[in-house]
């Protein structure tokens, strides 16, 4: 899949510095696919939910099930784990589900 990141603006990654929040570098945790940031060593967020599973074929190496179609640009786009949008090209959302994941099709299960 083809895509393109828009960056966050410098003034978003300031406040986001601002407010003490990683700058998350995903590496795959364990044998099945999660995932673990290895500037803060965390692996899920503060109230206990899994950062996700790992992606060899996303930008951020997040799985992305939905993605968010912007009725201005006729675009869809995710947001990756720090906040930047990944605009997907030449992607029409139809197949989209909760199941599989739009960069490597794996299933959120993991057999």
């Amino acid at each position: 899949m083809k895509y393109k990141i828009i960056p966050m603006s410098e003034k978003e990654k300031t406040l986001k510095s601002l407010r003490g929040e990683c700058w998350h570098e995903i590496v795959k945790r364990g044998e099945f696919g999660g995932v673990r940031c290895i500037n803060c060593d965390h692996w899920g967020d503060k109230q206990g939910k899994s950062l996700g599973w790992f992606c060899p074929n996303s930008p951020d190496h997040i799985c992305h099930y939905k993605s968010v179609y912007d009725y201005p640009s006729g675009l869809r786009y995710v947001i990756s784990i720090n906040g930047e949008k990944i605009i997907l090209k030449n992607y029409s959302g139809k197949h989209e589900s909760l199941d599989w994941c739009i960069f490597c099709d794996e299933p959120e299960e993991r057999k």
